[in-house]
């Protein structure tokens, strides 16, 4: 479902679920929609009791690293006391774009990253 913003912008949300691995950082490969012409940013979020507390995280893009080893709960505006809905980034995507996740953890857990894009 599309939303139009204030600004007259057509914006989606498209989530992706990813599991961490325990005192080890992951990577994960985020499918970019193809209609997506410009990201506009993310958040993240545990889904089941969980939280992003401590946890690191990159984002990288074609590799142009974005969002580079920050704590995820600046991603995460409930925890990061943040009147906004994601970390802004606003890209803009060719299509055909390589977008890896780096996630550290000490835990097993299963998170949410939401995409937030223009089309």
């Amino acid at each position: 479902m599309a939303v139009i913003n204030r600004d007259g912008n057509r914006i989606k949300l498209k989530a992706f679920t990813f599991q961490s691995l325990a005192n080890a950082t992951a990577t994960f490969d985020i499918q970019q929609p193809g209609d997506c012409n410009t990201l506009l940013g993310f958040n993240v979020y545990a889904p089941v009791g969980g939280t992003t507390v401590g946890k690191k995280m990159s984002l990288t893009i074609n590799s142009l690293q974005l969002v580079d080893n920050i704590d995820a709960t600046e991603a995460n505006p409930v925890l990061n006391n943040s009147a906004k809905t994601m970390l802004n980034i606003n890209t803009p995507l060719a299509g055909n774009d390589t977008i890896k996740l780096n996630w550290t953890d000490t835990a097993v857990g299963t998170y949410v990253i939401n995409i937030y894009y223009k089309f």
